[in-house]
Formats: structure tokens, C-alpha cells, sequence
């Protein structure tokens, strides 16, 4: 008899302590993402580790970077991944000629939208930032002019529950470091 209880009590915390660790929430339909093709797109290799370990992570609200006097534009990717969409290939260019042949340095910083657990949207971000860092390199930028932060979803652009507040956090922005 006391098994019986005790095996009933055990149950109802393992179910209790099961709903409490994760978001009830409803991931974007198909008709709210896009998609790409692998032509379309740059990645990151599937060997390359990342993970959030020692990224930095920053208080305070800070607006993307001017540099030259001009406003270095966000590079914005697809729900749940980190590859560089093609309709953000001119994004990319725009930054590469705005931070190369300078002295300065730049911080890549990785967001994402609200979906997904911290830790998870921390190294998606961190792999966002990890991809533009990439495609700048290869534009000719200096890596030692680049570093890498991930803000996870804790920097959103826009704090509504909706598609496209979702669209504009899932972003990469340069910053110019002093």
C-alpha cells in the first residue's frame, strides 16, 4: 500500500515539475517564415563549433552603428537558421564597403526572435553573428576588425507577439566599438 502511494505522489510532481521548465507556445506557421535554397544561401560549416560559452552578454540599448555617416544596415534572416538569406546579399556588400581599408573594429551582434529557450536562442544568434562575420571576411574585411556577440532574444527591435515583430528580431546588426 505505501509503494502504491508513493508511486502516486512520484507521478503527479514528475508531471507537475514537467509543464513548469518549458514556454507553452505555438512556433510560426509555414506562411510565416520563408525559405531558402542552398543556392541561395552562405553557411556556416556544419563542423564549426559553436556554443555560448564565454559570449558577452551587454545591458543597456544601443541603435545600430553609423559609421562614415551612414547607418550600416541589419542583416535579417529566416526562422530557426543562421545562413545568409539572398535577398540580404546587399546588406552584406553595404557593410563590407562601409568597414573595410579603416582602422576601426566592429561588434556583429546576433538577436533572435522569442521562440525557442534562452540558451537555444543564444547560440542561434551566436551563429547568425558567426555567418555575417563569415561573408564579411570574404568580402575582404579583416577578421581582427570583428568581433562576435550574441544577445540571444534579450535585444528585440520590437516586443509585440507577432509575425513580423518575429521577422525584424531575428537579425544580425554591426555596431562600431570606440
Amino acid at each position: 500500500m505505501k509503494k502504491l502511494i508513493f508511486t502516486g505522489i512520484l507521478a503527479a510532481t514528475l508531471i507537475a515539475l514537467a509543464g513548469c521548465g518549458s514556454k507553452a507556445e505555438v512556433a510560426p506557421s509555414e506562411e510565416e517564415t520563408t525559405t531558402t535554397t542552398e543556392e541561395e544561401t552562405t553557411t556556416v560549416e556544419d563542423g564549426d563549433e559553436v556554443t555560448t560559452e564565454g559570449v558577452e552578454e551587454l545591458e543597456g540599448d544601443e541603435d545600430t552603428a553609423t559609421y562614415s555617416g551612414e547607418k550600416l544596415p541589419a542583416v535579417y534572416f529566416d526562422f530557426d537558421r543562421f545562413e545568409i538569406r539572398a535577398d540580404q546579399q546587399d546588406s552584406i556588400s553595404d557593410i563590407a564597403s562601409a568597414v573595410s581599408g579603416g582602422g576601426a573594429t566592429f561588434r556583429i551582434e546576433g538577436n533572435c526572435d522569442e521562440w525557442g529557450t534562452e540558451e537555444y536562442n543564444y547560440a542561434l544568434g551566436l551563429k547568425r553573428a558567426k555567418s555575417v562575420q563569415d561573408a564579411l571576411v570574404r568580402a575582404g574585411v579583416s577578421e581582427s576588425q570583428l568581433t562576435l556577440i550574441s544577445y540571444g532574444e534579450s535585444n528585440p527591435v520590437c516586443t509585440q507577439s507577432n509575425a513580423n515583430c518575429w521577422r525584424e528580431n531575428r537579425r544580425v546588426e554591426v555596431t562600431v566599438l570606440p
